[in-house]
């Protein structure tokens, strides 16, 4: 009887199928980054009324968050918890006053512009994996501005 190995045998990877495939991700950060500002606009001018566009403002914050936690721009750990504070807040004063459409104050905007010029940053700087890496951690989490100060009380 012939004694078998014990190396483990990796599966073969084509470089050239894997190299295409990491080539093919294009991720568009100007315009990610003007929709984000558009939105911001749309909320200092009050007129922004729909759900999904202030969840997408949400998203950008929460991701900025994400890669801040990575690595990129540690230090504004206060510029986002401002940030997410404000967007409670936003969201809170639509709800309670029944109203059809968001409003932010004078503080609130500047936490959340802040916050935007951070993540401007990061995107123009981070890889796309990093990017990919935060989306992906991000909707595997509650993907809510409420779980995220749950999570960061509970961590404290």
């Amino acid at each position: 009887m012939r004694k078998r190995t014990r190396r483990k045998v990796w599966a073969l990877v084509n470089p050239i199928e894997h190299a295409m495939k990491g080539a093919s991700v294009v991720l568009d950060r100007a315009q990610l980054s003007r929709q984000n500002w558009l939105l911001l606009d749309e909320l200092r001018a009050g007129t922004m009324t729909l759900r999904p566009a202030f969840d997408r403002l949400t998203r950008a914050i929460l991701v900025g968050d994400r890669m801040r936690q990575f690595s990129l721009g540690r230090e504004h750990l206060r510029t986002f918890e401002a940030a997410m504070a404000a967007l409670n807040a936003i969201r809170d004063r639509k709800n309670d006053s029944g109203r059809d459409h968001y409003l932010a104050s004078g503080p609130e905007l500047q936490a959340l512009r802040d916050a935007l010029l951070v993540h401007d940053v990061q995107l123009e700087y981070a890889a796309v994996s990093e990017l990919q890496e935060a989306w992906r951690k991000l909707e595997a989490s509650e993907m809510t501005v409420q779980g995220a100060m749950r999570r960061r009380q509970q961590a404290a």
